[in-house]
């Protein structure tokens, strides 16, 4: 798995180099204005969602936890994104790997991390959100293929906080259990 994460990580570098001097840009400032003066506990409210979408875990928590690390530098915030996006490929990987083999893992996350859809949440800050989603849910379903039915609730609970669209993770758990494994949820509520 060291060999994955290294020729992604290699990969991310050469691919979007250019995006570690970008500076932040629209939803980013509005962001970091709500949670520079919030309080932890008031991450967790949902009075007042920025733009009407509750995402307390990869927009105000990641903003507020690497604010309050870095301060409003950008650099620290592109290297999270990336962090995410490799955990999130290395993820996939596994969850392939468990499922058909490695030579499709491989090909699989090479044809993945190669596409162009990854500029946006690469290049802009406020694309962690999708980051976070992804690789929560990637672990959700890895972790229920391991049978660690609580490790996957949890990693589910970080996606819908994360954002919405997560919301399709449930039932893609349910066609992971009827296709992958042949079973039922009922099966495995009893197992």
């Amino acid at each position: 798995m060291a060999w994955i994460a290294a020729l992604l990580a290699a990969y991310v570098v050469i691919q979007h180099f250019f995006v570690f001097g970008m500076a932040f840009v629209n939803d980013d400032y509005t962001i970091l204005d709500k949670v520079g003066r919030a309080s932890f506990a008031s991450l967790w409210t949902a009075e007042r969602p920025l733009w009407g979408w509750y995402r307390p875990w990869s927009r105000e928590l990641h903003y507020w936890t690497l604010q309050r690390l870095f301060g409003a530098r950008e650099l620290p915030f592109h290297l999270a994104s990336f962090a995410l996006w490799l955990s999130l490929l290395v993820t996939y990987w596994a969850l392939v790997r468990r499922i058909a083999g490695g030579a499709a893992a491989a090909v699989a996350v090479a044809g993945s991390a190669a596409l162009a859809a990854w500029g946006v949440p690469l290049l802009w800050v406020a694309g962690v959100q999708e980051l976070w989603m992804l690789l929560a849910s990637l672990l959700a379903l890895l972790a229920w293929l391991a049978g660690r039915r609580a490790l996957s609730a949890l990693a589910l609970a970080v996606a819908l906080l994360s954002k919405e669209t997560a919301a399709v993770v449930a039932p893609l758990v349910v066609a992971v259990a009827f296709l992958v494994e042949g079973k039922s949820i009922k099966h495995h509520a009893e197992g």
